[in-house]
């Protein structure tokens, strides 16, 4: 069976992707800092037939993020999809900001993002050579496209990831590899109709697009 990688793995959208992914057929290796809401999804899918390896890690740190996801394909087999859902927000305006904060958001956003790909790559390409679905999915939020100066790094951090995610589709295309962001376009779980369980199905229907049907930017409105 192949895995579906998730990094950022929160109680909210993150627990929802690897239960749609866990009905979808997939095993899963959940990343996070915290422990527990990944722990909450383990005791979630006991019943189940889904194997799930869980490894605490900061998305920030290469070297911890490179060592998880080579050990959970080791565990478990190749990476056929890489969800990264990871975050991190500095509240402050940036006028005040601390540089280093904000160094630091961009390494979970980007760096973390950048890393997790290219250690997922070869994973992919094998599930490409088996004639499977390689997907790599980024969440990606709608302040990218308005941002606003209350939201503090987050429309920073977001606008980097978007035209992140532009950019892998365009390498990866010819490689066989889907490459998308969900520009989630409010706040999961305190706007009305964004709940997380049907963002985690926009999630499944961008990664079960046919070749021909590719895209690579969802806005989902609510």
């Amino acid at each position: 069976m192949s895995a579906a990688a998730i990094i950022g793995v929160g109680p909210g959208l993150g627990s929802a992707l690897a239960r749609r992914f866990a009905a979808g057929g997939y095993d899963l290796l959940l990343l996070n800092r915290s422990r527990p809401p990944m722990q909450a999804v383990v005791a979630e899918l006991s019943g189940s037939p889904t194997r799930v390896d869980v490894r605490p890690v900061d998305a920030a740190d290469r070297k911890a993020l490179v060592e998880a996801l080579t050990a959970g394909a080791a565990q478990l087999g190749p990476i056929a999809v890489l969800i990264f859902n990871a975050v991190a927000l500095t509240p402050e305006p940036l006028t005040r900001v601390n540089v280093d904060a904000l160094r630091h958001d961009l390494d979970v956003a980007v760096g973390g993002a950048v890393t997790a790909v290219q250690t997922a790559l070869p994973f992919l390409a094998e599930t490409v050579r088996s004639g499977a679905a390689a997907t790599i999915l980024i969440t990606g939020g709608g302040i990218a496209l308005h941002p606003h100066a209350s939201a503090g790094t987050l429309p920073i951090t977001k606008a980097a990831q978007r035209a992140l995610a532009f950019v892998l589709a365009g390498e990866l295309r010819p490689a066989g590899v889907h490459v998308a962001t969900v520009t989630v376009n409010g706040t999961i779980g305190t706007d009305p109709g964004f709940t997380p369980d049907p963002i985690a199905e926009i999630f499944w229907t961008v990664h079960a697009q046919p070749a021909d049907q590719w895209e690579t930017e969802i806005v989902f409105n609510g």
